[in-house]
């Protein structure tokens, strides 16, 4: 009896051990196959058909699309219950546009999952809507997504002057000898505080560009550089970031494409030139006010590649700026009063950041004491120093007024004095 009990115990044993490898096994196998998982875009979908009719098509496009999500590998920052198709409309049969209006139930709402489906809306069953415009192309075994945009794109591109009828670009003026004006809808340089201009051959939208589409007449503060030896503008154009330049104050000009990503966010874009490097800084897409950013180098500022960069927050970009070969910061959107800038230092070319901290300008109002300067706007180097434009984020309402901070290690800063940052018009 001792025996057969001992015998038993063996056994359970045994299978115990069994079971504990197994289930070993397929949790390192699957964490694994979920760290390595890799979306399919969706003009990666390649429909293999006869049939010719594009409301077709784009149905087992999307079955084909929205599988992936569904698979037992699939991580579950992207899993989906179910998915279907609302409704299916074509848009111009001649040249393979169709917009496919679906839903789909996550496992669990999560910004990986809001991250790729950009622009989602919520039903109260749960469900996620989308809306996405397609372009297919004919193969030599069905049809493949050469393009993939949201309605609002499409309908801009088939008709430009939707946002740009009826404006006028404002003339702003000109604050020092190398600066830039948009006038009669053109972007021109200067280098003698306005008494010459050079035309940048390029549309001033797409270097204005807002992802949101409203009408733009500034640059973004961050997005160019003009220098006597080195000109240059982060521009949009269909989901590519490039970058006009001249080496000879706008005599000649080359393009050169950064990164091309039809599904890039691009509302933050920051340019910087060291002595051996150039760094651009551009958001990749966004969530409600969660934002994903890349960094790309160069040592000739044309050819770029790809830096191992830790975003250190997932948040709304301010600036971007390096000052150093290696040495650089990085500022985020704030609106806490608490002392916290999100504001941040890298000595490492964007691998790793250090958040840095000072003492904010305090105000007096009715004898009350409050800091309404919490949000780095602006990050710059002059005369050997580090400086920082410190405003009030979206909700202040104390005037115009922005704090101006100084620092001579780039670490340690000190308030030196409030300033009116707005730039001012012609005339």
């Amino acid at each position: 009896m001792k025996l057969k009990r001992g015998i038993f115990m063996k056994n359970i044993k045994s299978a115990f051990i069994f079971i504990t490898i197994i289930t070993l096994f397929t949790f390192v196998f699957l964490q694994y196959k979920w760290q390595t998982f890799k979306v399919i875009q969706k003009t990666d979908v390649e429909v293999k058909t006869s049939d010719d009719r594009l409301e077709n098509i784009a149905g087992l496009w999307f079955d084909q699309y929205t599988e992936q999500f569904k698979d037992w590998f699939t991580p579950f920052s992207y899993k989906i219950k179910e998915a279907r198709i609302e409704n299916i409309e074509l848009l111009d049969s001649k040249n393979g546009y169709v917009q496919v209006n679906y839903a789909y139930l996550p496992v669990s709402a999560n910004e990986q999952l809001i991250f790729h489906h950009d622009g989602l809306m919520q039903s109260e069953d749960g469900w996620y809507k989308q809306q996405v415009v397609l372009k297919f192309e004919k193969t030599t075994k069905g049809y493949q997504a050469v393009e993939s945009m949201r309605p609002v794109n499409y309908q801009i591109q088939t008709d430009p002057n939707i946002m740009t009828e009826g404006k006028k670009p404002t003339q702003y003026a000109i604050d020092q000898d190398n600066d830039y004006t948009i006038f009669d809808h053109k972007l021109w340089v200067t280098y003698d505080h306005g008494e010459s201009f050079s035309e940048v051959p390029i549309e001033y939208e797409k270097v204005t560009y807002d992802p949101n589409y409203s009408y733009a007449e500034t640059i973004p503060i961050g997005s160019y550089i003009i220098e006597e030896d080195y000109t240059a503008f982060l521009y949009v154009d269909h989901g590519s970031l490039g970058l006009i330049y001249s080496y000879d104050q706008g005599k000649n000009w080359e393009t050169t494409t950064i990164a091309s990503n039809e599904h890039y966010y691009l509302r933050a874009r920051f340019l910087s030139r060291t002595d051996n490097q150039f760094y651009v800084l551009f958001s990749t897409d966004k969530a409600m006010s969660a934002e994903s950013h890349s960094l790309m180098k160069s040592t000739d500022g044309i050819h770029f590649e790809s830096v191992d960069y830790q975003d250190p927050q997932q948040r709304a970009m301010t600036y971007a700026f390096f000052s150093e070969d290696n040495i650089g910061y990085v500022a985020y959107r704030n609106n806490s009063s608490q002392g916290n800038l999100s504001f941040y230092r890298t000595e490492d070319g964007g691998h790793t950041f250090t958040p840095l901290t000072f003492e904010l300008k305090e105000v007096m109002i009715m004898g009350e004491s409050f800091t309404p300067y919490i949000q780095v706007d602006r990050i710059y180097k002059e005369d050997g120093l580090i400086h920082l434009i410190v405003g009030q984020g979206e909700n202040g309402d104390y005037g115009y007024n922005s704090a101006h901070y100084t620092s001579s290690d780039g670490v340690h800063f000190t308030f030196a004095e409030e300033v009116d940052d707005r730039p001012a018009l012609a005339g």
